[in-house]
């Protein structure tokens, strides 16, 4: 008996009208089944089957597209043209663009027997294309081009160009880059912007460059990338009218699902082929891949050319009224008359988890206070609550989502769930290529590469793929000193000191890894990172962890990336090694592994991009307090028309805004944030029966997303309880810092322990302690005044940032929180040297209160007799750059003022924006700026001046002027005060001083305890 189905009036008109048809479809309106009966209908009607184009976003939608046509077809009993299902034109754009091309190949002009590039073969592709793009770009010695390899570095050029390169491909527009800001020609104010555009011009040289060698590497191996398939269609589509035509002609109808998530170079391809009648479908607000150059204005172009002929499917099947109630209340409120309500339509058993929507608020402030992470708060209220839901038997684990805007603190959520002895499954991290057992296996390749590498060598140490102890790994690089650390493994030279366990483990190591370095040269990639895994069990302590079978997912997944490299370049070891480390540099878009779990009785957590076009009965909406557009300052940004925006690199070495970047900037920001509010409308409207919405709160003007829904609601940490909001009701949880009981102690346990009770044997004496060697000292090239400040600081701080290189520790500034001191001191030197508005455009959060400051001090210099006097100076010099060496170290830094008299004798003049307080300048001076006066000195002495004036004017009061003099009789004492001060370092005297500027040190928590540190 066949099914027969009923429809609400807006699915019925959008199944049997013809001609151009335009749907807006809200979030669980039935829409895919719509589409499913127009295509059924069009074959009733007698269209067949392949006469039918049907394109819809992502390839898992197309095939689940095609399995709901099979099955509808089989309850209709038409199974002819179920079984012309596979061979149907329904796919992704890419899909349809892959098959015009294989029919009309040599019209193209491509090879016949093209393959699609996978994301990893385009991504090696691209890294091979972008060396032999550097290396031609400088072979003909252009100074100009040189000069830009120099000042830019390939890693930032690496990055700009891929950006230029995808995104002006991505939508259909040429390789030529036009400022989005074009300069005044003939203004001294723009001189800078001059040059940014020069620079701009010799970028797109390098583009070009790259696409040509680009496009030789994929006709070598003949793949086109997906960028290609939209490309060359177009071009074929627009330059043979004859092909075109043909398509117009055999589909009757072309239909496009999941419309808002196209582009213009796409809706092109759709109108060259159409030729009948048009079906669009698609919601404004599940609009969320502009990562992906969807462009949500094209959506919106076309239903404002459909006017009053929009049909609007409302009726949601999917939530229960008291989460649709929620959503209405809140986007209708933001968006007004943008936004219709979705109709409660759904047919539900029994009563809903809960009445309410509940929202889960992380008080930040609290937490900070008690030394608590606020994330981990909300991570084990979250737990807690799915815990009693699952307890109340409200669902299954596995009837649970947490979704996140990004995964990357996906970690914490997943072990407090753990904790709660909940199941879990992860498909969401902090990126491929920052899972810690990828970065385990690529050290060892790295080692086979080059067995002197120390870092390589004791990642693996630490590993599971070996598992040594810190003491173990502390002896070996102490066993060396100044040599490899490999060398620690000499018979001569192995610590006697190592425990029983490490001892073994290591020498198990050693052999192991001979035995590979012997093998090698007969494995493949994909061999070698087997063997790997072999050899040291690698794979049984993955699994032996919670998330081992993820883990091993992952190591998996490395294995296939080097078959697929291999396929691509060969058996190159360090080129594979390279390739991943750009990748990560590039923070690729590469995913984790897939497991099989998914699907299972377990909470499963993923990005709200992961979750588009499915439901879940519980959804939690977590980490909804991090903040939007985390991402740093972007090196290049592009507009709608492809115009550009960068972030020059000037000799000075510090980068800015050009090219009209900041204003591209800001409309980015702009374009983020409203789409964040759409991928939360997406992540609320997946729940069936309950929704969750959790995120830490500090105040309603926060940039978060749970921030921007208390705004809209008016509701806070003050709201607790249920709250009426409008036509819906919300339960308002406040989350504060989590109580921790303390653990009971067993009945018969003592009042006391006994700690100082004679003992019945005497313990034996201890061996006497054995002071560690000193660290060797280390290899100092250069260093700067700021260096030798960094280091009276705090010695370990300095050895952190300049000899391991680790890169500065990130701290969150409260909004509004303004200007930093450091700032208002670059802000004042940028204007004494430049009267503009360059400062504002680096500090754009500078308060009415910071520009009065700034303003008091540069008046404060204006009218001080020294500014004065120097007014009355000619020749003096602004910014000028020194360099000189003691003893092999190359000391640099810049004057602020610099001055010489026809007679040898020099003035220097530096800018303090300290607040004196209650000290005097001679007192600041002398404890602070001793380095620097003789640093000062001693480059003006061996720069010939036969006197200098090393002149202070510390700005927050007028005429605060301090005076050092010195004369060439001076030169050989502060050359020894200069080398008494490099001595330290070059002997490595790196002792830690903890102070309150232990909270921006990269070492902190890491390498060193800080505060904690007893004084």
């Amino acid at each position: 008996m066949i099914a027969t189905r009923t429809w609400n009036r807006g699915q019925a008109e959008a199944i049997e009208r013809r001609g151009r048809v335009f749907v807006s479809a809200g979030a669980g309106t039935g829409k895919t089944s719509v589409l499913i009966e127009r295509v059924v209908r069009r074959l009733q009607e007698g269209t067949p089957l392949d006469h039918l184009l049907v394109i819809t976003f992502t390839e898992r939608a197309a095939d689940e597209l095609k399995r709901r046509i099979r099955a509808r077809l089989r309850e209709l009993e038409m199974l002819d043209a179920e079984a012309a299902v596979e061979s149907a034109w329904i796919s992704t754009i890419h899909g349809l663009c892959a098959r015009v091309l294989r029919a009309h190949a040599l019209e193209a002009g491509i090879d016949p027997s093209f393959a699609v590039a996978s994301d990893t073969e385009m991504r090696i592709l691209q890294s091979e294309a972008f060396a032999q793009t550097v290396e031609a770009f400088g072979e003909d010695g252009d100074p100009a081009r040189l000069d830009l390899l120099a000042r830019y570095g390939q890693d930032r050029l690496r990055r700009i160009v891929a950006e230029l390169h995808g995104r002006l491909r991505g939508v259909g527009l040429p390789l030529e880059l036009r400022p989005h800001r074009e300069p005044d020609p003939d203004s001294a104010e723009d001189a800078e912007e001059r040059e940014a555009a020069a620079d701009l011009a010799l970028i797109e040289q390098l583009l070009v460059l790259f696409d040509r060698h680009y496009q030789a590497v994929k006709d070598l191996r003949g793949r086109l990338d997906f960028d290609d398939l939209e490309l060359v269609a177009r071009d074929l589509l627009r330059s043979r009218p004859e092909v075109a035509a043909g398509y117009r002609e055999r589909f009757a109808e072309v239909m496009v699902d999941e419309f808002q998530d196209t582009n213009r170079l796409q809706v092109e391809l759709v109108e060259l082929v159409c030729g009948g009648d048009l079906f669009l479908v698609g919601d404004e607000f599940q609009s969320i891949y502009r990562f992906r150059r969807a462009d949500v204005e094209v959506y919106r172009e076309q239903r404002a050319v459909a006017g009053d002929a929009v049909i609007a499917l409302d009726e949601n099947y999917r939530s229960r009224p008291h989460v649709l109630d929620l959503v209405n209340e809140a986007y209708g409120r933001e968006f007004g008359a943008g936004y219709h309500d979705l109709l409660a339509a759904g047919d539900f058993e029994g009563d809903p988890p809960a009445p309410e929507v509940e929202l889960l608020l992380t008080d930040v402030r609290a937490c900070r206070e008690d030394d608590i992470a606020w994330r981990q708060a909300e991570a084990a209220a979250i737990a807690l609550r799915v815990r009693e839901l699952v307890d109340a038997g409200v669902c299954g684990a596995g009837g649970v989502v947490l979704l996140f805007e990004a995964g990357t603190d996906a970690g914490t959520y997943e072990d407090a769930l753990q904790q709660q002895n909940l199941p879990t499954v992860r498909a969401t991290g902090r990126g491929y290529y920052g899972q810690q057992e990828v970065g385990d296996l690529i050290a060892y390749l790295r080692l086979l590469i080059n067995r002197t590498d120390d870092r390589a060598l004791l990642s693996v140490l630490a590993s599971p793929l070996v598992g040594m102890s810190n003491d173990g790994l502390g002896l070996i690089r102490l066993a060396t000193r100044r040599a490899a650390a490999i060398g620690a493994f000499e018979p001569a030279r192995w610590p006697q000191a190592l425990s029983e366990a490490d001892n073994r483990l290591g020498q198990a190591f050693k052999l192991r890894y001979d035995r590979l370095v012997e093998r090698q040269p007969g494995y493949s990639l994909e061999r070698l990172c087997e063997a790997i895994v072999a050899e040291h069990d690698f794979d049984l302590a993955l699994l032996a962890r919670p998330d081992g079978d993820r883990r091993l997912a992952n190591v998996r997944k490395l294995v296939r990336l080097a078959r697929e490299y291999e396929q691509l370049r060969g058996p190159d070891l360090e080129g594979f090694v390279r390739f991943c480390e750009e990748q990560a540099d590039l923070a690729a878009r590469e995913g984790e592994a897939a497991i099989a779990d998914e699907g299972g009785d377990a909470v499963v957590l993923m990005t709200v991009h992961s979750a588009k076009g499915l439901e879940f009965p519980v959804v939690v909406v977590a980490d909804a307090g991090r903040r939007l557009g985390g991402r740093g300052a972007p090196d290049v940004l592009l507009d709608r028309l492809g115009r550009v925006g960068i972030r020059a690199c000037p000799d000075t070495g510090t980068t800015r805004p050009a090219l009209g970047l900041k204003e591209l900037a800001d409309d980015e920001k702009r374009a983020e944030r409203e789409e964040g509010r759409r991928r939360q409308y997406v992540a609320m409207t997946r729940a069936q029966q309950h929704l969750i919405v959790s995120g830490g709160f500090s105040k309603a003007e926060d940039d978060t997303p749970v921030a921007a829904l208390c705004r809209v609601l008016e509701v806070g940490l003050h709201s607790e309880g249920v709250v009426e909001v409008g036509r819906t009701r919300v339960d308002v949880r406040v989350v504060g810092v989590p109580e921790t009981p303390a653990a009971a102690l067993p009945d018969d346990a003592p009042d006391q322990m006994h700690l100082f009770a004679a003992l019945e044997t005497p313990l034996p004496a201890l061996p006497e302690l054995q002071l560690p060697a000193a660290p060797p000292g280390v290899s100092l090239r250069r260093i700067s005044y700021s260096g030798l400040a960094l280091y009276d600081r705090c010695g370990y701080r300095f050895y952190a940032q300049r000899i391991l290189r680790l890169p500065e520790r990130q701290i969150d500034r409260p909004e509004g929180e303004g200007m930093a001191g450091v700032e208002i001191g670059d802000a004042v030197h940028l204007l004494l040297e430049r009267d503009d508005e360059r400062w504002r455009e680096l500090y754009p959060h500078a308060t009415a209160e910071d520009e009065a400051r700034i303003a008091r001090m540069l008046s404060s210099w204006a009218g001080s007799q020294l500014a004065e006097r120097v007014r009355g100076l000619q020749g003096v010099s602004v910014e000028l750059p020194f360099a000189f060496a003691v003893d092999d170290v190359l000391i640099r830094g810049r004057f602020d003022l610099y001055h010489r008299d026809a007679d040898g004798s020099a003035l220097v003049v530096d800018y303090k924006t300290n607040l004196l307080g209650d000290r005097t300048p001679d007192e600041l001076v002398e404890r602070s700026y001793g380095h620097q006066v003789a640093i000062y000195a001693l480059a003006v002495l061996l720069g010939g001046a036969t006197s200098v004036e090393v002149t202070y004017a510390f700005l927050d009061q007028p005429d605060a002027v301090v005076v050092r003099s010195f004369t060439s009789g001076d030169l050989d004492s502060l050359r020894d005060g200069v080398r008494a001060s490099i001595a330290p370092i070059l002997e490595g005297r790196f002792l830690p001083r903890p102070g309150p500027w232990c909270n921006e040190c990269p070492a902190l928590d890491l390498l060193c305890a800080g505060p904690a540190l007893p004084s």
